[in-house]
């Protein structure tokens, strides 16, 4: 089951770096990278507080999973209707308060994926202070996160671009949110000879990812004329 809250984890970083790109300007990407690494370190004596043999317990149990996966279903709607919102007020040329704020939020599952992975390294890491953990993991963070961001900015050059690769990843997302729970149960489909297996469908879901990333990268290429 770690695999499948890993997969989710990363996914949401995605997400979350792909919304801070859609920022025109760089140092409020960078000021959002910085505050999200902030916000992972103030969060830090919480962490310490949390016994790891439980978060594994926690982590194993099926309910949490569903729970987790009923939470990024709907978040990924609420994004999904924020991009419809975002990108009407892109279009219309208005430069309002809600357009800047709207890139800057980030996934709720990521953040506590941030969360559970402080409280993993406090105690797997030993000799350490506690800050200095927290510290060293806020940076890195704030690093990876910020370039990444300036990565995805300068491969999808174009605002459509991004924001096509934000409604690919929430529908991706959902779907795989969706077949989670029962990718783990390895259920049988009462009256056929069908069993859905972790395996095949994970395969099956990441070939639709790749697909969809293909067709977006194909008519990219082709409103630049290289096709």
């Amino acid at each position: 089951m770690w695999l499948f809250l890993i997969i989710l984890f990363v996914l949401s970083f995605i997400h979350t770096t792909v919304n801070l790109s859609l920022f025109t300007r760089k140092r409020y990407i960078l000021v959002s990278c910085f505050v999200i690494a902030a916000v992972s370190f103030i969060v830090f004596p919480f962490a310490i507080e949390v016994n790891v043999k439980i978060l594994g317990r926690i982590m194993s149990d099926f309910n949490v999973l569903s729970l987790i996966c009923t939470y990024q279903i709907i978040e990924s709607i609420f994004f999904m209707l924020l991009s419809l919102l975002l990108i009407g007020v892109h279009y219309e040329g208005k430069r309002v308060a809600v357009s800047r704020f709207i890139p800057l939020l980030p996934s709720g599952v990521f953040l506590a994926g941030i969360f559970y992975m402080e409280t993993y390294l406090f105690h797997v890491i030993d000799n350490v202070e506690f800050h200095m953990t927290a510290l060293f993991l806020s940076v890195m963070l704030f690093v990876i996160s910020s370039v990444t961001a300036f990565l995805l900015k300068g491969c999808f050059a174009e605002w459509e671009w991004r924001m096509e690769l934000k409604g690919i990843l929430s529908i991706f997302q959902i779907l795989l949110a969706m077949f989670l729970p029962i990718i783990l149960m390895g259920v049988k489909i009462q009256g056929t000879q069908l069993e859905v297996e972790a395996g095949k469908t994970l395969v099956s879901l990441t070939a639709m990812m790749l697909i969809a990333l293909s067709g977006c990268l194909y008519r990219m290429q082709k409103e630049e004329g290289r096709i």
